[in-house]
């Protein structure tokens, strides 16, 4: 939904939906991928964000979350360190995002979403209209870790028959460990609210996880296709919900699996074979 124009002698103007406008920044423009994109800001950061001290944002973001007891990843907080300061910075210039119909969120997170617009209005002299507060305390939530999260019976069904079906098919019996339904039902919550807000989180582990734990993405790979035929997950949340199955293989069978022995015949040459 996004325009793409260009001038001659006056350069590039890109016009469409101030929402849309944020999402190609956000997927497009910024580069989740870095090996340091946890513990600093990145020069492109810097320069998108030229106006905004983001070392000093950080510190407001990460004490308005610890007062209302809200946790979240080092991952997670450079996530909202940035969808912060991309509001800043277009609120500054002119693009406000239009009103829209809100979604109940918990207590927690509406009051962290309030008391840091009310500080960055004091801090930055703007005005953060309700549209923007509302936007904010979602990207809170997507990002945090809160507690009274409602239980769904249909997750819980769904969880005991990816289990069913990788002690079935994989032979890996998964089903007794708490640590791991625990995570899955977390996990899948946390997906199944992004979708009912039109969030979508990208794995930027994703290549990573796939090389690096092949088995582990296989498995979950399979389970979910199986049990999720309606509504499909994306590559991006398998890789995720494969690290918590991985990490429940590692504690169940750690020790208990012997490397097989193979015979590994290849057509191609030794070079393929050796991949």
């Amino acid at each position: 939904e996004l325009v793409f124009e260009s001038r001659g002698q006056q350069g590039v103007r890109i016009s469409g939906p101030e929402e849309k406008r944020r999402q190609c920044l956000s997927e497009e423009v910024l580069d989740r991928n870095l090996t340091d994109y946890v513990t600093g800001f990145s020069p492109l950061e810097k320069r998108l964000f030229e106006h905004t001290d983001l070392s000093a944002l950080s510190g407001t973001l990460y004490n308005c979350l610890q007062e209302s007891c809200l946790t979240c990843s080092d991952y997670a907080l450079k996530n909202l360190v940035l969808h912060t300061a991309m509001m800043l910075e277009r609120i500054r210039a002119g693009g406000v995002l239009p009103s829209h119909e809100t979604e109940t969120l918990p207590a927690e997170v509406e009051t962290a979403a309030n008391a840091l617009c009310r500080t960055l209005e004091q801090n930055e002299h703007i005005s953060i209209c309700p549209a923007e507060q509302n936007s904010l305390a979602l990207h809170i939530a997507l990002n945090t870790r809160f507690s009274g999260i409602s239980e769904r019976e249909d997750l819980r069904t769904a969880i005991t028959r990816m289990l069913d079906r990788i002690a079935a098919v994989w032979h890996f019996d998964l089903r007794n460990d708490p640590v791991l339904q625990k995570d899955l039902y977390n996990h899948l919550f946390s997906i199944f609210k992004a979708r009912r807000s039109e969030q979508h989180h990208l794995n930027p582990l994703l290549n990573t996880i796939r090389s690096s734990f092949p088995l582990a993405y296989d498995i979950s790979l399979d389970a979910v296709n199986h049990v999720f035929q309606t509504v499909r997950l994306s590559e991006d949340e398998i890789g995720y919900i494969s690290l918590h199955i991985g990490a429940a293989v590692e504690r169940c069978y750690s020790g208990q699996m012997k490397p097989a022995k193979v015979f590994l015949v290849c057509g191609s040459g030794m070079a393929t074979s050796r991949m």
